[in-house]
């Protein structure tokens, strides 16, 4: 919790009346790219087999890049305690 935290991902507000939190909305606009395990042999394989140089790297942290169109609010976790 930590680091959205530390890079302002969000703000901690109080939910304003006739809002409601987005547990159960939009989940089936949400789409992650995750790539299977044989995809990736396949393309260490081609990139060993054509020569082709390789990069690794690690993402500790991904967060959107874009502005929201829509306000969207969250419960907090339980236990979450602010650090300010």
């Amino acid at each position: 919790m930590k680091a959205p935290e530390k890079n302002q991902t969000w703000t901690l507000e109080i939910l304003p009346p006739r809002k409601r939190t987005n547990y159960d909305i939009d989940y089936e606009e949400t789409f992650a790219l995750v790539a299977k395990l044989n995809i990736v042999r396949a393309l260490l394989s081609l990139a060993t087999n054509l020569d082709w140089p390789l990069h690794q790297f690690d993402v500790k942290n991904a967060f959107l890049h874009s502005e929201l169109t829509k306000e969207v609010y969250m419960d907090v976790s339980p236990g979450y305690t602010t650090s300010t």
